[in-house]
This record gives structure tokens, sequence and C-alpha cells, in this order.
């Protein structure tokens, strides 16, 4: 992902060039804290929250969903030396002696460099061995084609025996190969147009890849796991024939025994923050006040000093904060924001009355107050700005409607005896309604106590989210029982992935005073019975040994794996904030713990071997330009840049074109921002510089013993398509460090673990 990343690069590049040359830049980062954005406590969990498979005799008896298996076998001239004995038909045919020849199907096909025997699905299981048995390396061809390894015709005539199939049925493809693909054209590959791994799993055909006398790690092993796990199968090393029965024994065991699960029950609760009536953020407002000539005739008797002063007597001063902005066509003098109220009110009586009119001015040094907030908690920010007239200079609306709206400063605007419809009146109902503010004719200065007290009530509004919806995804291993969710969703739909996704749009009318908004003592919850298919096994990671004998004397063994049971990714919170934004929180993620026991049969201990992911033995890397160490996997390659560094995955199997990638960053800076600084424009940056972005989460973390921040996102890439990225981002000793992993989405998950083994091992030298 080359390209992908020399533009990620650049982005970062650009943001750091004005960072650091600008070293007077003020950023508003209240959007990273501010309730608004993140006021919601959310929870789930799973009851029980340890479940077990059915040991019922239908789970250990035949009396189970009927099964449909094609033996997919590679008989090309190399098995004379792999497999003399045939032991790979032998296991075949024990595989077939578990079947229910009642209810289940088998099928063969034998292929070298093109195709030697092929059966269609039959139940007359001693035929079908018997023909089994006579599988040879003459079948494919003795003369050239048996030197040859085609998976192509492995795979495709494998699909089209199912596809003849009507059956309701379990389908499966077991693939077993010796050899590297070495015909003319590429082999099966994933994400690629046409591709027969993505029409297999369209059609719920699983495959089962066994690669004999396969080295580990090599281009063979890579495809032949793609191969199986794009499917929803898995790959099976056999380092000799002799492994292929106990390897066939284990497939039987996690797709034809089909374990029976408990049921669990999905719990999400949501308690609201702030209120309907009482106020939980404070208050920073600056009065912007006209003082132009003009205003001795129009406010003769100096209401709208009084007028702030009673706004002022409604605030708290052991909360709120008032600042002062006396204008003309220049600053006739300003209060920067305080809490001493009285002080404030003694203040406004130095309004004065000369001059002409500039509003930039007004608004411009508005700001500037409020940039200079000495408080460090959210507030809620507001301008009042009352003129009575035309401003002598060109309003730039645009540039200061954009700025207020970055920095979340609202903007109030009174006209004072100012003429309906005229450009001046135009011009202010602009600026505020660009703001989510609001504008206020006062046709006497006797009107302006009445605006006033309308702005306060608009000021104050609490921090309940209005509208919130609760969008919960389940992954396609997930059944949901619909009649047992407590409160009906609005809708429950399967995306194109197979996920359940429930959505329940404005919850907070089920609770409390049932409006749209979610108050401090209202709580939202949902709880409905899930169950699960087999497919979970595959997102298990282990749990303390992982393997242990369960009651020995029943003859039974086991072992126990984690599984998350909702989509961390997608399962989110939406509401709309009390500033108008729409603020979105991800759903921590719910787990359970499968205790699982097979009917007697010790294979299932090497399929929990099998799913367990060992952790990778890094190799460390210095670099004393940068000045960091960190540790690589030692099957990945590095490329060094000057202030970058990136290490590449290897390809997961031949043709692979989408490689993950880990780089590292590091700018210098002589007047670098904090890093909530950094982060918020580098986010800002990435929103507008690079499609369809997407954040899907953000955590605090140490990095090499330093706060930093984590950020998930995705966006369309023009040469990769939908893209997955990582970004760690810490301050340290002056310099700024970004540590970016980005892969495809679908395979994302795959390599996090091993990237955050190689971010725990990151130190500043």
């Amino acid at each position: 992902m080359l390209e992908k990343n020399l533009k990620v690069f650049l982005i970062i590049l650009s943001i750091f060039l004005v960072l650091i040359s600008n070293s007077a830049l003020v950023i508003n980062t209240n959007a990273l804290n501010d309730p608004a954005v993140n006021s919601l406590n959310i929870y789930q969990s799973s009851n029980p929250s340890i479940i077990k498979n059915i040991l019922s005799n239908r789970t250990c008896s035949t009396n189970r969903i009927p099964v449909e298996v094609v033996f997919s076998i590679d008989s090309s001239q190399s098995m004379e030396q792999n497999d003399p004995s045939n032991l790979r038909l032998d296991a075949s045919k024990l595989f077939v002696d578990k079947l229910n020849s009642s209810e289940d199907r088998v099928a063969a096909v034998s292929w070298g460099g093109r195709l030697g025997y092929k059966s269609e699905l039959i139940s007359d299981f001693d035929k079908l061995k018997q023909d089994i048995g006579n599988i040879n390396i003459s079948d494919a061809n003795v003369q050239y084609s048996n030197r040859n390894t085609d998976y192509n015709i492995g795979i495709n005539e494998a699909i089209k025996i199912l596809d003849n199939s009507l059956k309701n049925s379990s389908k499966i493809i077991i693939f077993l190969s010796d050899g590297l693909h070495n015909a003319f054209d590429p082999p099966p590959l994933p994400d690629e147009p046409d591709s027969l791994l993505d029409y297999a799993k369209s059609k719920g055909y699983k495959i089962y890849s066994v690669g004999l006398n396969i080295s580990s790690n090599s281009d063979g092993e890579k495809l032949l796991r793609a191969m199986a796990e794009s499917t929803g199968g898995q790959y099976y090393s056999s380092p000799s024939a002799k492994n292929i029965d106990g390897i066939f024994n284990s497939i039987f065991v996690q797709e034809i025994q089909h374990f029976e699960f408990e049921n669990a029950k999905l719990t999400i609760s949501t308690n609201g923050t702030g209120g309907t009536s009482e106020r939980s953020l404070p208050i920073d407002v600056i009065f912007s006040l006209d003082a132009s000539g003009s205003m001795r005739k129009t406010d003769p008797d100096r209401l709208r000093v009084s007028s702030s002063q009673f706004f002022t007597d409604k605030l708290n001063h052991s909360m709120d904060q008032v600042g002062i902005v006396s204008w003309n066509d220049k600053v006739e003098f300003s209060a920067p924001l305080s809490s001493n109220l009285e002080e404030i009110k003694a203040k406004l009586n130095q309004i004065g009355n000369t001059g002409p009119t500039d509003v930039n001015l007004a608004i411009k040094q508005a700001i500037s107050l409020l940039d200079t907030n000495p408080r460090q908690e959210p507030s809620s920010k507001a301008i009042i700005l009352m003129t009575d007239g035309e401003s002598d200079v060109p309003v730039q609306i645009n540039s200061l409607v954009q700025e207020l709206k970055e920095k979340g400063y609202k903007l109030y605007t009174i006209g004072l005896t100012i003429k309906n419809g005229s450009p001046a009146e135009t011009e202010l109902i602009d600026l505020a309604s660009g703001t989510n503010g609001q504008y206020y004719f006062a046709p006497t200065a006797e009107n302006l106590k009445a605006a006033y007290e309308d702005i306060f009530q608009k000021v104050i509004q609490s921090t309940a989210p209005l509208n919130p919806e609760l969008v919960e995804v389940l992954p396609e291993y997930v059944l949901v029982n619909g009649t047992s969710i407590s409160i009906l969703p609005n809708n429950i739909t399967r995306n194109d992935i197979g996920e359940t996704v429930l959505k329940w749009s404005n919850f907070s009318n089920h609770v409390g005073n049932k409006d749209n908004k979610l108050s401090s003592k209202e709580q939202f919850k949902v709880d409905f019975g899930v169950g699960f298919k087999d497919e979970i096994l595959k997102y298990g990671s282990g749990l303390g040994n992982n393997v242990s004998e369960i009651g020995a004397s029943s003859n039974k063994q086991g072992f126990m794996l984690k599984v998350p049971i909702s989509d961390y990714q997608n399962s989110v919170l939406r509401y709309l904030g009390p500033d108008g934004r729409t603020a979105e929180q991800h759903i921590p993620q719910a787990f359970v713990n499968l205790d699982l026991k097979t009917c007697s049969n010790k294979q299932i201990l090497n399929l929990a071997q099998s799913l367990k992911t060992p952790e990778e033995k890094l190799q460390n890397y210095k670099n004393t330009l940068i000045g960091f160490e960190m540790g690589y996997p030692q099957t990945w390659s590095l490329e060094e840049m000057g202030d970058r560094v990136s290490f590449h995955s290897p390809e997961d199997y031949p043709y692979d074109r989408y490689l993950e990638d880990v780089d590292v960053y590091m700018f210098p800076g002589n007047s670098v921002p904090t890093l909530d600084e950094v982060v918020k424009s580098l986010m800002d940056q990435r929103k507008t510089a690079i499609a369809d972005f997407k954040l899907l989460d953000s955590k605090d973390e140490i990095l090499s013993g330093h706060p930093s921040k984590i950020f998930m996102y995705t966006y369309s890439d023009p040469s990769w398509g939908l893209t997955q990225v990582m970004d760690a981002i810490s301050l340290i000793d002056d310099k700024v460090y970004i540590i970016s992993y980005a892969a495809k989405p679908q395979h994302f998950d795959s390599k996090l673990a091993l990237v955050q083994q190689m971010l725990g091992t990151f130190k500043v030298t």
C-alpha cells in the first residue's frame, strides 16, 4: 500500500508544517472533551457470561443437520513421493464411515494439471469408497498434466458439484494438495473479480484446506490458508500423510458434529447525563455592544447596559464567566472573561456613544476573548452582539461564520431599530444563523430586555442528548430471538456480510417523561436472547490454558474460548448535543466465554490448539535519526525514508496485493502545540483531505511511557478502495510520533494483535 501511505504521509506533513511554522495558532480542543460529544454512559453484557455446548443425544448422534461433502484431492505425480500408500484416500473413506447414509451425501474429485476422477453427490457410500480407493495419479493424465498442480480445477469442479444440490444441508469442500499451484492462470484468490472463493462464500460453501508436506509460512501454505479462511473454513498443515486421518477427524468434529450452544441474553443499557431543566454546563458569554455615536439617539437611556446587567444577574458567579467588548470603529475597551460578575456589571457602565461602526471588529475581538478563556472544563460559549446600524466597513460574513463554527461559538445578534429587510438586518441574520445562534429585532430599546431573556433561555440549555439512536451490529454467527426483544427496534436487517443490524431510533421516548431527551435520571435498557452458530469457534481467543481435560471420568475433553458477540466498529450510539452537532459513541463490546466439550473425541484438543494464535517473536529495530526502537516480525521487511520508517507485511498468499503496513513518523517541533491540539488538527485535516473519512473509535493509551491518543478510522483510497487505519499519536520530548497501521477492513483484525504487540515494544531513545 505504498501509494496510500505516501498520501497519508503528505497529509500529516502538511499539518505539521502549519503547526510548527505558526506558534500563535490557536485551536479549539473542547470538542475532544465536550459532554455534548461524549455524554452518555453505555454498557452491554451477556448473561450467562459463560455458556456451554449442549451434549445431548442429538449432538452426539447422527441425528443432526445433513451434510454434503466434496473431497477435492490432488493426484499429481508428486503424490507418489508424499503419499505413496494413498493414506489420503484411506482417511477419506474413514471420514465417510462416520456419516449417515440416510441423510448425508458425498462426492469426490481428483485432479493435477487437469481433471481426473469426478463423481456426483451420492449416498451409496460403499460405491463411493470403492471409487475413492481406485483414484491414482494416472487419473490426472500421465503424459504431462500430472506434473502440474492447478488449484482452479480442484475448486471449480467441487463448486459445480455442490451447485447441483438443492438439499438443505451443510456444504463443505475438503481440499488437499502437496504442492504450490503452478498452472498458467492465477489460483483462486479472495477479493478478486469473479473470484471462485467469493462465490463459494456467497453460497455458504466452506473450504477446509490441507497442505501435505508443505513448508510452514511458504507461499503454498499462505495460499491454502487464504482459500480456506476466506470462506469461513480452516487450513490444516499435515507434515506427513500419517497426519491426514487426524486432520479429517478434526474437520468432522468441527463441521459435522455441529455444536449446539446454550442461549444467552444480551443487555444494552444507556444512562442519560445532564438534565431537562437543571443547568449542567457553565456559561462563557461576551457582551459585544455598539458604542457608536448613533446610540445616543437609539438608546438614550442606555438600556443596552441595564439589559446586559439584567442578564448578568441571572448567572452563577461560582461557575459562569462574562466578558465585554465596547466598540465603534475601534475597540473602545474590552474586559476579559471573569467570574467577578459585580465587577463586570460596573464595567458595563463605561460603554460610550461616539464614532462610526465596524461589526467585523466587534466579532473578532469577542472571539479573541473566548479564545483566551482561562477555564479548562467545557462550557457553553456565546457572543451577544448588539448594534443599531449598518456597518461602515463591509462585513466579512463567510469568514467570520466559518471561524465561529469551527470553534463552537454561537453568535446571537440584536438589531436595534434596524429596518426590516435592510442589508444590515440580512447581515445580522446570516451571522447568527450560520453559527446556530439567532437574530432578534428590537424596534425600540425597551425591547432589549425581552431579547436578552430569550437568549438566556437558549444559552443555558441542558446537556441532555437529543434524539438518541442506538445501532447494534451482531456478527453473522450470532442469532437473535426476535420474539424476546424487550423493546422492539424500529427495524432489524442483515447487511451484505451477514451481520444482524438492530436500530432503535429516538429511544428516549421509551423512558422517563418520554420526550426526545435522555436526562440524567433516565435509563434506556433493552435485552434480548441470542444463540450461536458453529462459526463462533473461529473468532475465539484463548482463556487460561485454553485446552484442559474436563471430567476425565466421563471421558470428555474440552476447552474454553472468549468470543465477541457484538461488533465494536459498527455498534454505535448517535445523538444531537446541545450545540446542534451530531455526536457518535461506540458501544463497548460484549463477550461470552464458550465452555466447550465434545463427544468422547480427543481430536477436539487438536482443534483447540489450532484455534490459538501464538504470540510472534519480534526482532528489535533501532533508528538513531528518528530516535526510537521497536520490535517487528522477522518475516516483515522495513524501509527507511528519512523522518519515517515503514514496516511491510509479507504476502499472506501469492498474488496478495493488499499488504498491511506499520509506519512510524516523527516530526520535530520548536513550538509544537499540545497533544490535544495536534490530534484535533490531524483529525480535522483527514476529514477534509481524504475521501469518505469515518472515525470508528478513539481512546487514551500510553506509548513509551507517555500519554498518547489511539484513533481507528476508514477512508476510500483511489487505488486500494476502502482502507482501515489505526493511528497512535504521542508528543514526547517536543517531538510528535505517529505510528500508523493500515489494512483492508476485512483483514484488519488478523494482524491487529501483532501490531499491538509491536506498539508495546516502542521506545523513544
